[in-house]
């Protein structure tokens, strides 16, 4: 599948200044990276309830969630927070958690590793994002040398159920 964007950036107001320095390195670097300040006017007059949805959920291949202690009151954060938390539950590795409550967060999350805030710069963290978005990227591309252009990755949750007719010649279970 391909993305519009490699990386959507999820924060407070509280935490934009530094998450505008990991936009800005991350571009630098050559991704593109959904900001929501920087593609403010673009948004103005559109449904962004469904805009919302259609980037945490179906445009982008990294969700990364800057919680900090404002994030939790917000009701725009929390909706994407939700909307990334839903659309990575099987593939838990396009989830990034900025952590910076200085506590753990596991309950709400499951196990998902985290960047600890308070000890990473904005560089440090751009450089974990990208790094991330490489090793998924370059796991992509084995997985097509390996098994040719037409195939399925299933990941297995709770089995799969099918009908009579169904074909599992070209599946890969993970």
């Amino acid at each position: 599948m391909r993305y519009k964007y490699d990386v959507a950036l999820s924060f407070s107001s509280e935490k934009e200044a530094e998450v505008k320095k990991v936009a800005n390195y991350l571009e630098e670097a050559g991704l593109q990276v959904y900001f929501y300040k920087k593609l403010q006017d673009k948004l103005i007059s559109q449904d962004l309830d469904r805009k919302t949805y259609q980037i945490y959920h179906e445009q982008s291949e990294i969700k990364v969630l800057f919680i900090s202690r404002c994030y939790e009151e917000h009701e725009y954060t929390q909706l994407e927070k939700r909307l990334s938390v839903d659309s990575t539950k099987n593939e838990k590795e396009r989830l990034i958690i900025v952590n910076y409550l200085g506590k753990k967060i596991e309950k709400e999350f499951g196990k998902v590793i985290y960047i600890d805030g308070n000890d990473n710069k904005a560089d440090q963290i751009a450089m974990l994002i990208q790094r991330r978005l490489l090793q998924i990227k370059r796991e992509k591309r084995q997985d097509k040398q390996e098994h040719g252009e037409n195939y399925i990755t299933v990941n297995v949750n709770h089995g799969i159920v099918a009908g009579d007719n169904a074909s599992f010649r070209n599946l890969i279970f993970r």
